[in-house]
């Protein structure tokens, strides 16, 4: 047995906090995850050069991923369940409250208390515990896609904030903002521009389809001159054919 469920529910599954920069109850501590300096949110951008074999090519990318920096160290090996259990075996039950969290919340782990789930003895066993829902997965990514293009105030990733810390962390000097702050608007604008038209092209194309099925489904009428043309054939012929008498 195990368990499907969104992130959301991954966290109150595994009664390990998905939030922040510690968000991964099998990495646990280990996620080499960052805050961003203007939006002020976890980042995990550039944590997965580490399980790349040691001598790929993207490990020495300084431009498509984090610029100026060359990723050397190798992730450690992964917990084993028993690993895991002797973490959160020792964390005490707690109401979740700022104030009532167990030691170490925050700094050391993320752990709320020990998971029910962890009481029968084949959970330690299993090679994965808790799997995404692919399907909150898809929906959210395409939202998130779909406010950024078309910019909904309010629900866009893509603001100021964002383009402040894409200078600092990525080497994308066509996406920065200038002087005037106008980079991001105008890169927002092409973007609608882009996403309209693939739209309507897509329109197009179902309405083709969909024209062309309806013509292939429905057999054309028989002019009528071709019934009365060959209606006359049939007689010159059967007139033509010798009979008994």
């Amino acid at each position: 047995m195990w368990t499907v469920n969104d992130l959301p529910a991954y966290g109150m599954a595994s009664r390990w906090s998905t939030a922040g920069v510690m968000g991964y109850p099998v990495c646990m501590d280990d996620t080499r995850a960052f805050y961003l300096q203007h939006g002020r949110k976890a980042c995990y951008f550039d944590c997965h050069r580490q399980f790349l074999a040691a001598h790929h090519s993207y490990r020495r990318n300084k431009k498509a991923f984090t610029k100026h920096r060359v990723k050397n160290k190798v992730a450690h090996p992964r917990l084993t369940g028993d690993q895991i259990l002797d973490r959160v075996a020792n964390i005490s039950p707690t109401v979740e409250m700022p104030l009532l969290l167990p030691d170490g919340y925050g700094s050391n782990h993320k752990g709320m208390k020990k998971s029910i789930f962890w009481d029968p003895l084949y959970w330690s066993t299993l090679l994965i515990r808790h799997n995404l829902d692919v399907m909150h997965i898809e929906k959210n990514v395409f939202d998130n896609i779909l406010n950024m293009v078309m910019d909904i105030k309010g629900k866009t990733k893509d603001n100021m904030n964002t383009r402040r810390d894409l200078k600092i962390i990525c080497n994308r000097p066509n996406l920065e903002l200038d002087d005037a702050g106008v980079g991001a608007r105008a890169v927002v604008a092409a973007a609608v521009v882009a996403f309209l038209a693939f739209v309507g092209l897509s329109r197009w194309i179902r309405r083709a389809a969909t024209s062309s099925s309806e013509a292939v489904s429905q057999p054309s009428p028989i002019p009528a001159d071709s019934v009365v043309v060959g209606s006359a054939a049939a007689g010159a012929t059967s007139s033509q054919v010798p009979t008994r008498s």
